[in-house]
Parts: structure tokens; C-alpha cells; sequence
């Protein structure tokens, strides 16, 4: 069902909340229309995508490869604050096949757990720093409400064939 691994070092990640980051607010895709929405009771987060920095993209790319064998073709840098969460939900569409996220200092925030779900069986997870997870992106997943504190993750997909993702 998944894979738990040390995915990224803690300087890697270091340097990632050093820059200064362009946030936008997470959208909703529309697997019908596919028109993309901001509805924060679905989804309430902020997102910047880490190919604003080729350096430590390819590098936290080439670290995920390291340990997994398997390409990662986006990565973002997730921000919820207190009160911000995702529902359940399923990361496919015809591109991606894996969904990784990895933690950022689990210390600094209380909720915000990512939990999986299958089976109607709940799996929580609180990842350490630069600890990630590997999943099939149609296993059904969420992340509790953050109740103190900031938290940060990266989340990225492996794709299909090498097709680019396009979302």
C-alpha cells in the first residue's frame, strides 16, 4: 500500500524554507471539467512550486530517485495554517501514478496529519523531517485540520511512461 523512507537531508530541506516563496492557494480540480476552483471547506493550503529553484528541484528529485527508482516530474512546497486541511480525496488523472510527500519539522505544528485510507481501514501518518511516503496516487488520502503551529511539506508524482504532468 505504501513505502515510508528517509527521502531528503535535513539541510536540503533547510535551504528550501530559506527562500522566499511566491504562496498561492491550493485549487481543486475538477476531474469532470477539469477546471480548476479555490474552495477552501474542500481544500484550504497554499502551494509554491519548488521548479522556482532548478537547483534544489533536481536535487530533491534526484534524492526522492535515490531511494525509490522511480522519476518525480513536480514538486511543490505545501503551507497549512491553523485551520487549513484537504478532505479525502485521490491524486490520479491520466499522468500520475505515485504521490510521495515528504515532512518538514513535525515539531512545529499539532493536527495536519496525513492519513490514508483503504479499505474504510484510516493509516496516520506524521512524517519526520525529510522522512517521506510512497503511495499509489488512486489510494484515497487527507490531511487533517493543523490546529497550532505551521505545516510545511513537499509533495510530488511519478508519471506514467515518462509523459509530462501537466496539471
Amino acid at each position: 500500500m505504501y513505502t515510508k523512507l528517509q527521502m531528503v537531508d535535513a539541510s536540503t530541506i533547510e535551504d528550501i524554507l530559506s527562500f522566499e516563496h511566491n504562496w498561492r492557494h491550493s485549487e481543486n480540480i475538477d476531474r469532470v471539467t477539469g477546471k480548476s476552483t479555490v474552495d477552501k471547506s474542500l481544500r484550504s493550503s497554499k502551494q509554491h512550486s519548488l521548479k522556482h529553484h532548478p537547483k534544489l528541484f533536481k536535487q530533491v528529485q534526484e534524492s526522492i530517485q535515490s531511494v525509490t527508482s522511480l522519476p518525480v516530474t513536480l514538486l511543490d512546497l505545501l503551507r497549512y495554517d491553523v485551520g487549513d486541511h484537504f478532505i479525502y480525496h485521490y491524486d490520479t488523472n491520466k499522468w500520475r501514478k505515485h504521490t510521495v510527500c515528504i515532512g518538514i519539522k513535525p515539531e512545529d505544528y499539532t493536527g495536519g496529519e496525513l492519513v490514508l485510507r483503504q479499505n474504510g481501514i484510516e493509516y496516520p501518518f506524521k512524517l519526520n523531517t525529510g522522512e517521506g511516503i510512497i503511495f499509489d496516487s488512486t489510494i484515497e488520502h487527507k490531511v487533517n485540520k493543523v490546529t497550532s503551529g505551521v505545516r510545511y511539506s513537499i509533495i510530488g508524482w511519478t508519471n506514467h511512461g515518462g509523459k509530462k504532468d501537466k496539471i
